[in-house]
This record gives structure tokens, C-alpha cells and sequence, in this order.
């Protein structure tokens, strides 16, 4: 009889018959087991219930098969077996195949033989804490999936899989409640018992609500996870630094000030927790300096050069929390890579991408430490260490096997082969005054596109194609030609000198002499300010950046054009305001991308998280997008003050050729910026500013 399976009765097949076929080479090995129990095996239940989904939302028991391997869910019943939250079980069940099973029901059948044991386990609450003895270390997989104290709802447990708990399908219910891991993790003794004990930040979402920050002192009782009673930080915080100190915990965050608006903070604090007795308790707050805002992040990475045949590189780097050190080299198509990064805890994570291709070969988000493979395609990688602990010392290898390039990727002809020891530098123009764009390793291959001609070797150079989209040029002397080169457009140049170099046109960078850039956020939020803005703008033939909310732009998508249209930056400012940093993965593609489709081809790949809250974990996820994250230097102050004078002054008193000057394109009235802005570009322009966009070619 045919039938067709649903995807729930096909999950459920996959996972049981996964547990069926492990009995079942068990049976063929042990030829002396009574018949009665081929089919038996002995698994353990975990405490409490779990909501998931199957074929609808339900709820699941937690069972493993061996008491150190990590609690998985359990998305049938077991028959005869009275689950009581609170004790976990050693049972031996029964496991048997179903001839005819129900329409979206499970094809194996598993019912109790034995309850081995029954132990009680304490339950967590807002005073106590939780966990049992077990593994001799305490490791970030344990915690990701131990039991946490949960004060956000009627259950007074949450256990998390995988650094997740989720109370109902949907985050956004009103009835919902989402309870994430952030990435950070910080390590220490907190009890005084020589054991490092660690310090995790747990992310609530109950219902619609913005995300609310907690720290938590998870207690290290012979290797097994103790979540203590969670200590709030705040909504939409961001935490600049996390230290262990003599016993002490000593948190600095960014948080907002009484009257301040959704859009921004102003103000950081310290706390200082201490634990006496398996109490974690917070024992001081004081006011720190509001922190220092860049708005360019963009930072040079360290370009590794090797040489042709086995290749490694060794680093040994300090690196403070929330921090990113970037490395690039390039590699050859069919080479073999192995990159790995040890630090103490395995709290600095590896990013690889081509720069090219924007192909990630190791993302953050799976939290690797190390990633072995054959490079698919010749290009520069970017590889980057993303601190998300303590300030911490960390090793980084790279090495590279393999000669790759020529043999796998051979270009049309005409292709210059590289003839040097090393690497051969592709510049930005025939010339030795241009700039390095890129470099090919001995043996790779490269189409030539065009050529300029020199009455010696030294000052004949080849157009070849391409470095990250961009025409480059060699001299002919560092290579061997294959191919016709006859045909072949020449340059309008000297044919007895080198010519002069010409400077790249290029968008003015943040060291500019006299170039500004001017942001505004929040917007578009109403037919009214926005068009004013445009016209202030217009009069001066200045330029801006634009950092829109994808809810806003869904609902004005004339204005959005416009902006294009005028030659300003269109840039995402995620999609409902949702603080990006120490969210999970889900949360952040959900804002970032799903403001990225709204806006479609008019968007420019920048992002400005919102509040300006920020760490290495959000860095390296959008960079692993093709986002630049872009912040500011000085704040006109126009979200709160109601004076255009004084807001143009904020500006005025700060002012520095490559600013990145914030305001404010909505979120209420904004007649107070429209008027500072006219001041603004009044008065900047008579000192001889001029205002760029960013992210874009002029």
C-alpha cells in the first residue's frame, strides 16, 4: 500500500528508525541475549518538559543514552511511563516497528520495561540554584544545554538546547517567550572552591517585548553547569567590558538615562556583583564616562605573504573583549588551508571569507576554533579572530599545502604567469607610484585585458583581470606571456618613460582634508521631514547616508528613491529596531536581512545597528554578509534638544574633516533638525567642507 508521508511523520521516522538500527547491530552482536530483549535498550529522561514542534507544538521529554552525552529531545511517548517533572529516570525501554502506524504518527512504538532509578533533582528558582556533578570540565556545549532558572513565565525552568528555549512556535506571540545564550562567556573562580566557574549573558524576549539582558554565575560543581538566579542589566543594553577580578565581577554597560529616547543611550555604569555562600548578588553601581563612539570601524588587516610550496604562518596575539584582528592572504584554487585558533576557553571564534566572492568557508555563527579544506576558488581570504570572552591571549595558525591555482583555473588567453620568488604585486595602474591591489602567487595564472607599451622591460606593463572586480596591472618583466597579445587595446601613454601615475578615483576615506559625512537615522517616517531634508541637502549639492528602518521603508518607497535618486546612501538600520548586539543568530538575520529585501537593489551594503550597540560577534556576522558597520563621531544631540541653535552647535564645536556626524531623519517631530541642518551646511560650507555619502561611489 503507497502512502505519502508528511515532513512531522518523516522527522519522526528518521529519529527512531536512527535509535531501531543502533538496537539492532547491537542484537547482531550479542548472539547470547534472550529474545525478549533484542529489541530493548536502557536511555535516560530528563527533569523537565521541553515545548517543541513536530507535526504541531507540543512538548517533549529530554533523553540521552549515555549519562555525559547532552540532553536531545524526545518527540514521541513512551508507553506505560508516568513522566513526574522534577526526577530524572534510567529506564529500560522497548523499541518495536508499527505494520500499520497512524497518518502522521511515528512507524516505532517505544514502551517502558523498567524505571533503574528515579532521582530527584533540584529544580531552579529565582534563589537557587541548579545542576548536578558530571563531567570533570566545565565546557560551553554543557552550558548551552543545561537548565536555567526562568522567572519570565510559569515554569520555573527553561531548559535550553543548543543555547535556546522557546515557550510556543513564535518569538513574536504575545503569549511567547524566547530565552537565548549570547555568545560571550567569561571564566573564572566565583566561589572560592579553585574551579573555574563562568559567567554567561542570558537574552529574554517575553512576547513582543524588546530583548532584556541578564548575567548570570554559572557555578562549575565538578564539571556540570550550575545556572544561578539571573541578575538583570537592562533592555537594549550594550556591555563594554566583563572582568573577575579577586573574587569580584565587575560589569560595565552602556544603558539609557531616564529621558532618553529609544535611539539612544547616554549613559554607563559599572556594577560590581559579588558571591558569598552561593549567593550572586550585586554589591555596587556607580557612573563611569559615557563611552567613546567611532564611526569608521573599518581597520586594515594584516596581509600574510608566503612563499610557493608548504606554507604557514604562526600568531600569538593579545585581544581585549569585543574585539576583531583581522588577517588576509591569498590562496590558490585547489590548495588544502588549515587555519585553527587556540585560546584558554575557546572564546575567540574564526571567520574565513573571500573577498571576491563573499564565499564564507567558516562562519561565526557556528562557533568554530579551527576549519581544514581545499580552497574552491582563487582569490584573497579574510580571516578573522572574534573575541567573545575576557581579555585573552590567543594563538592563530594558518597552513597552506599545495601548488593550486594554474593547474585548476587557467584563464583565456592571453594569461601572464607569474616569474618571481614569492608574490607578484598587481597594481592599481601601470605604474610603480599606484597602489597594491592584490597579489598572485607563483604559477597562478591571470587573463591580460590590455597593455602599455615601453621601449624596455621595466616599463612595458599588462592590464590584467581581475582583483575583487578591479582591473589591476603587472610589469612584463615579472612574468611569462601566453597567448597573442597583439590585439590588445594601449593606453594614451609615453612609449619611452614609465608614465606619471594618476590617482585613483575613489570615494573620499574618513582622513579626507575637509570632507564630512553627514547621517541621519530612523527614518523615513513621514512624508513631511524627509522632503525637507532632501531640499537642505539639494541647496548645497550635499550629500548623506540614510540609515532606514525596513518597517519605515516598506511604507514610504517614493521617499526611499528619491534619496537613491539624489545620489544619497540608502542603508539599513535593521528592521524593527531590535538591539543587535548579544542576539542570536535567528534574531539578527531576521533584522538585518529581512530590511535588506525591503530594500532591495537601492540599499547600499551598511548597516548602523541600532543605539549604536555593538560587539564582535555583530561585527563578524555582517561582515560575513558583505555589511560594513558604520557608527559616528559626534552626535548633534538633536533627539532630545528642541533648539536648532544649540543642536548646529554640538556640531560646530566638534567638527573635524572625515566626522561622521549623527541625526536624527525621524522618530517625531524633527523641525529643530531641519533648521540646524540649513545652519549646519550653511556654515560648513562657507569653511570649505564638503559633504560625502558613504558606502557608494560618488
Amino acid at each position: 500500500m503507497k502512502r505519502n508521508l508528511s515532513k512531522g511523520k518523516l522527522r519522526h521516522i528518521l529519529i527512531l528508525l536512527a535509535a531501531l538500527f543502533m538496537l539492532a547491530g547491537a542484537t547482531l552482536t550479542a548472539c547470547e541475549a534472550e529474545p525478549d530483549t533484542t529489541n530493548q535498550k536502557t536511555i535516560y529522561v530528563g527533569p523537565n518538559l521541553v515545548d517543541c514542534v513536530g507535526v504541531a507544538p507540543q512538548q517533549c521529554l529530554l533523553i540521552k543514552e549515555n549519562p555525559d552525552d547532552l540532553w536531545s529531545l524526545f518527540y514521541d511517548q513512551i508507553e506505560g511511563f508516568d513522566f513526574e517533572e522534577g526526577y530524572e529516570y534510567e529506564l529500560i525501554v522497548e523499541v518495536q516497528v508499527i505494520d500499520e502506524p497512524p497518518q502522521d504518527g511515528s512507524m516505532l512504538r517505544t514502551s517502558l520495561v523498567e524505571i533503574v532509578t528515579k532521582t530527584e533533582v533540584i529544580q531552579p528558582s529565582t534563589d537557587q540554584p541548579v545542576g548536578r556533578e558530571g563531567l570533570p570540565t566545565l565546557t560551553w556545549e554543557a552550558i548551552k544545554n543545561a537548565l536555567y532558572p526562568n522567572k519570565w513565565s510559569s515554569k520555573s525552568a527553561a531548559q535550553l538546547v543548543d543555547g535556546e528555549y522557546r515557550q510556543k512556535d513564535s518569538v513574536d506571540s504575545a503569549e511567547g517567550l524566547y530565552i537565548g545564550l549570547a555568545p560571550y562567556r567569561f571564566y573564572g573562580d566565583l566561589d572560592g572552591d579553585s574551579l573555574e566557574d563562568a559567567l554567561v549573558v542570558l537574552v529574554a524576549e517575553p512576547g513582543d517585548s524588546a530583548p532584556f539582558y541578564n548575567l548570570v554565575a554559572v557555578l562549575n560543581k565538578g564539571g556540570t553547569p550550575y545556572p544561578m538566579a539571573p541578575m538583570p542589566l537592562g533592555e537594549r543594553i550594550s556591555i563594554r567590558s566583563v572582568a573577575i577580578p579577586d573574587g569580584e565581577i565587575v560589569v560595565d554597560i552602556d544603558v539609557f538615562a531616564p529621558d532618553d529616547p529609544a535611539c539612544c543611550p547616554s549613559q554607563s555604569k559599572r556594577l560590581i556583583f559579588k558571591m558569598e555562600d552561593e549567593v550572586f548578588e550585586l554589591f555596587e553601581e556607580t557612573d563611569l564616562p559615557s563611552a567613546q563612539v567611532s564611526g569608521n570601524l573599518d581597520v586594515t588587516p594584516q596581509r600574510i605573504v608566503s612563499k610557493p610550496g608548504a606554507k604557514s604562518a604562526t600568531f600569538q596575539r593579545q585581544i581585549a573583549f569585543n574585539e576583531i584582528d583581522s588577517y588576509v592572504l591569498r590562496a590558490l584554487a585547489g590548495q588544502m588551508m588549515d587555519v585553527k585558533v587556540d585560546s584558554p576557553h575557546d572564546n575567540v571564534l574564526l571567520s574565513i571569507k573571500g573577498e571576491e566572492d563573499g564565499a564564507v568557508l567558516a562562519s561565526i555563527n557556528t562557533e568554530l576554533t579551527n576549519w581544514s579544506g581545499e580552497i574552491p576558488t582563487t582569490q584573497d581570504y579574510t580571516i578573522r579572530a572574534v573575541s567573545v570572552g575576557s581579555d585573552t591571549e590567543y594563538d592563530l595558525g594558518i597552513t597552506i599545502k599545495g601548488a593550486g591555482g594554474r593547474t585548476r583555473m587557467i584563464p583565456p588567453e592571453p594569461y601572464l604567469i607569474p616569474a618571481v620568488d614569492g608574490t607578484l604585486a598587481v597594481l592599481s595602474g601601470p605604474g610603480t607610484g599606484y597602489e597594491v591591489i592584490g597579489r598572485l602567487d607563483s604559477g597562478e595564472a591571470i587573463h591580460i585585458t590590455g597593455r602599455n607599451l615601453g621601449v624596455t622591460p621595466e616599463t612595458r606593463w599588462w592590464r590584467v583581470c581581475c582583483f575583487r572586480g578591479q582591473e589591476g596591472w603587472v610589469r612584463d618583466d615579472y612574468g611569462e606571456v601566453v597567448g597573442s597579445t597583439d590585439d590588445l587595446p594601449v593606453p594614451e601613454t609615453s612609449l619611452d618613460s614609465t608614465p606619471e601615475p594618476i590617482v585613483p578615483v575613489s570615494p573620499p576615506s574618513a582622513s579626507s582634508d575637509k570632507i564630512i559625512y553627514l547621517t541621519f537615522d530612523d527614518g523615513p517616517s513621514s512624508p513631511r521631514w524627509t522632503p525637507q531634508i532632501l531640499e537642505e541637502l539639494e541647496r548645497y549639492n550635499a550629500r548623506a547616508a540614510f540609515f532606514v528602518l525596513g518597517e519605515d521603508a516598506g511604507s514610504n518607497p517614493e521617499l526611499i528613491q528619491n534619496m537613491v535618486e539624489s545620489g544619497h546612501t540608502v542603508a539599513i538600520h535593521t528592521s524593527s529596531y531590535f538591539t543587535l548586539a548579544g542576539e542570536s543568530r535567528a534574531r539578527f538575520f531576521e533584522e538585518v536581512m529581512s530590511a535588506s529585501e525591503t530594500l532591495g537593489t537601492t540599499g547600499e551594503g551598511c548597516l548602523r545597528p541600532p543605539v549604536g550597540a555593538l560587539d564582535s560577534f555583530t561585527r563578524a556576522q555582517a561582515a560575513e554578509l558583505g555589511f560594513a558597520v558604520v557608527l559616528w563621531d559626534i552626535d548633534a544631540q538633536d533627539w532630545h534638544l528642541d533648539d536648532a541653535n544649540e543642536i548646529a552647535n554640538q556640531v560646530l564645536e566638534q567638527v573635524y574633516p572625515g566626522a561622521y556626524i549623527l541625526m536624527q531623519g525621524g522618530g517625531g517631530d524633527r523641525t529643530a533638525t531641519v533648521t540646524a541642518l540649513a545652519v549646519l551646511l550653511q556654515e560648513l560650507s562657507a569653511q570649505g567642507y564638503q559633504f560625502a555619502p558613504l558606502c557608494r561611489e560618488q
